[in-house]
């Protein structure tokens, strides 16, 4: 007896015989394009925007609210001296009352902007950004007089 009307019970079987058949093989590739795709998953890296060296750091400084715009400016001038004396670093933008966080004007705020000497300069010595940065954040850590962040640009 037919399940469908009008088809005959051989012509079900001959319909189902090709794809029961097939179901290992189509399991198999399935199964192949599941591992390849694992595989692609945990061997690409993680991160795909390398560390990129743009040629400068920004230096955010931090005193305590309701500091002058004279005392911030000391422990700025202490801060550019350290940072002109790092290997690598040329030259600095500085910006005393000034909030880089949240681009308004403060007395107990400053932010500075080392650059680095050109690339090729840097190379022979090995003083890369990451290590420059890491030098400075050292360096700086001596001034207790503020809260200073070293910071790679966005």
């Amino acid at each position: 007896m037919s399940t469908r009307p009008g088809v005959t019970a051989g012509a079900v079987a001959t319909e189902s015989r090709p794809t029961t058949a097939a179901a290992p093989a189509l399991l198999a590739v399935y199964a192949v394009l599941i591992a390849m795709t694992a595989w692609a998953v945990y061997s690409t890296p993680r991160g795909f925007i390398p560390a990129q060296d743009r040629g400068y750091v920004i230096v955010a400084v931090q005193l305590p609210r309701g500091s002058s715009l004279a005392r911030t400016t000391d422990v700025v001038r202490r801060a550019e001296e350290i940072i002109l004396k790092t290997p690598g670093v040329v030259r600095a933008a500085i910006f005393a009352g000034f909030n880089g966080a949240t681009f308004t004007l403060s007395p107990s705020a400053a932010a500075l902007f080392p650059v680095f000497a050109p690339y090729e300069e840097r190379l022979p010595h090995k003083l890369t950004a990451a290590r420059i940065t890491e030098e400075l954040r050292a360096r700086l850590g001596a001034i207790d007089d503020a809260f200073i962040l070293v910071l790679p640009p966005p």
